[in-house]
């Protein structure tokens, strides 16, 4: 069978554009999932898992695990576990600079600074409606999220300098922050998690992650666990579970 020339290209290059945005889409699934389970946030995740195609790049069976945990949970099961596991002084911190090691010198003003770099670089800060930290790891999954979709709209357009700086920005984020805190982070989800919704979320993080590593033969090197806790690193979040105090 004979082909026009160039339809090899375009069917690659419609391949390439295709993983770029699944890629995408799991990231920002995986920072809604993170995020707080109100019942907009619920739907939002509802949607989106009806819109995920069943292939994702070997973690087929985690995504199914999380999946089925995600639409069985009860709604307020959920949001007790989201308090009890990371608000407030939280038992697993979801702030990449609540861990660390002597090799993190400069201690979370500066990784904070760096961190605000890359955003600024790509034209982005922390959503005053949802004001996170920059080391927050929903604000870190949104981020490489926008990554993939800006490098997937340079590669469309063939801007090959543009996507090459993308790609490029992506790795170093992945070396230097994202990759560098999911695994001291999910050590302590799978000692508080149990067998919640958020052990499956979590896993399904990790291999995420590492497959993101693998793609861009990335190599971080992880921090060792959890630093001590000071009033820096405690988010400032009041549970809406908590009981409320009575009034006469």
């Amino acid at each position: 069978m004979m082909t026009e020339p160039g339809a090899q290209e375009d069917q690659t290059l419609e391949a390439r554009l295709e993983d770029l945005l699944k890629r995408a889409a799991m990231m920002r699934l995986l920072a809604q999932g993170f995020s707080y389970p109100d019942a907009v946030l619920m739907q939002a995740v509802r949607d989106q898992l009806s819109q995920m195609q069943a292939v994702m790049f070997g973690v087929e069976e985690r995504f199914a695990v999380w999946r089925r945990t995600w639409e069985q949970a009860d709604p307020e099961a959920m949001e007790a576990d989201h308090c009890r596991l990371f608000q407030g002084r939280n038992v697993v911190s979801l702030h990449e600079t609540s861990y660390g090691d002597a090799r993190r010198i400069g201690g979370q003003v500066v990784e904070l600074s760096d961190l605000n770099g890359f955003y600024r670089a790509f034209g982005m800060q922390v959503s005053e409606l949802n004001p996170e930290m920059p080391d927050h790891l929903c604000t870190e999954l949104e981020f490489y999220s926008y990554l993939l979709i800006k490098q997937a709209y340079a590669l469309d357009n063939g801007w090959s300098e543009e996507e090459a700086i993308t790609a490029d920005a992506g790795r170093q984020f992945l070396e230097m922050h994202l990759g560098r805190w999911i695994q001291p982070m999910l050590t302590g989800l799978n000692e508080h998690g149990d067998a919640t919704v958020y052990a499956a979320l979590g896993a399904l993080l990790d291999g995420v992650v590492a497959e993101e590593c693998r793609r861009l033969k990335v190599v971080p090197q992880p921090f060792s666990g959890p630093v001590l806790l000071d009033d820096m690193h405690a988010d400032q979040f009041t549970c809406p579970m908590a009981a409320k105090p009575e009034t006469e």
